[in-house]
């Protein structure tokens, strides 16, 4: 069932507005393709997640996948846990932040102001939200045509960040349309048949129709903790109806989310790059 909240433009939804051309049998051909909300990258940044859930509710989508990093830097890890909870995400896998804050893995290899970050977020967590994490899987995770990792799909703590990760990924793996996030920067790498690959920047915001028999890689921002020098939180959709990835800016109150930082205690760079995107 699709949720939304009050009608969004037509230009918003273009599997919506695909259907309701449709008639007859044409129609019964479409019935099963849906609308997916992507998000990743939330940080424990409630005022960033709570503006991107109610946009994305205008905006109307079939079902929600999620690639990890619900805590980490933010100042509000379990409220940000029970958000994604309450959204019930069709499908989602765990970062590497989620890892370190559930104790999977010890967040040795984090640098010091994230690993300040992650020793505050365990003694925050409740322990229903930690064994939440603890139970998120694994990536790669397959999710009705669309592959799903926090970071690289051949090693979920490895970042794509340029031709030559994406090259690698490519070659490894056969699935069309491979999701990761990790990097905190929106964008596509697209692979035309007997082609070379292209990197597609999104980061603004936009939508692009992925050609038939190509593959992509994509990547839909960071909702917490954008890195592209654009502080607005970043999420995205993918429609089947058409093969579109759409990326989805907008804004939110930063300066609640930087003063929550503050009052926590949590490391002052943490608040500042909010601010600048970075």
């Amino acid at each position: 069932m699709r949720v939304t909240c009050e009608a969004a433009p037509a230009e918003a939804r273009p599997a919506a507005a695909l259907r309701g051309r449709l008639d007859g049998s044409a129609a019964s051909r479409y019935i099963s393709l849906v609308r997916t909300l992507i998000i990743s990258d939330l940080h424990a940044n409630l005022h960033a997640v709570d503006a991107v859930l109610a946009d994305a509710r205008r905006r109307g989508y079939d079902r929600a996948v999620c690639l990890g990093d619900l805590v980490g830097y933010g100042a509000h890890p379990n409220e940000v846990i029970e958000r994604v909870r309450d959204l019930a995400p069709w499908r989602m896998v765990r970062g590497n932040h989620d890892k370190a804050a559930c104790g999977v893995t010890d967040g040795d290899a984090f640098n010091e102001v994230a690993r300040e970050a992650i020793l505050w977020t365990r003694q925050a967590l409740s322990t229903a939200n930690r064994d939440y994490l603890l139970g998120l899987p694994a990536g790669p995770l397959e999710a009705g045509g669309l592959l799903l990792s926090h970071g690289s799909p051949l090693d979920e703590e490895d970042y794509i960040m340029g031709d030559s990760d994406a090259v690698a990924v490519m070659a490894g793996l056969s699935d069309p349309l491979m999701l990761f996030g990790h990097t905190h920067f929106a964008g596509v790498f697209l692979a035309l048949p007997g082609g070379p690959l292209r990197p597609v920047g999104l980061g603004r915001g936009g939508i692009m129709r992925v050609p038939a028999g190509a593959r992509a890689l994509f990547n839909p921002g960071s909702i917490g903790q954008p890195r592209d020098r654009d502080p607005r939180a970043c999420y995205a959709f993918h429609d089947e109806a058409d093969n579109t990835f759409e990326v989805v800016r907008i804004a939110y109150d930063v300066e609640g989310a930087r003063e929550a930082i503050v009052a926590a205690g949590l490391p002052a760079p943490l608040e500042r790059r909010l601010a600048l995107g970075i």
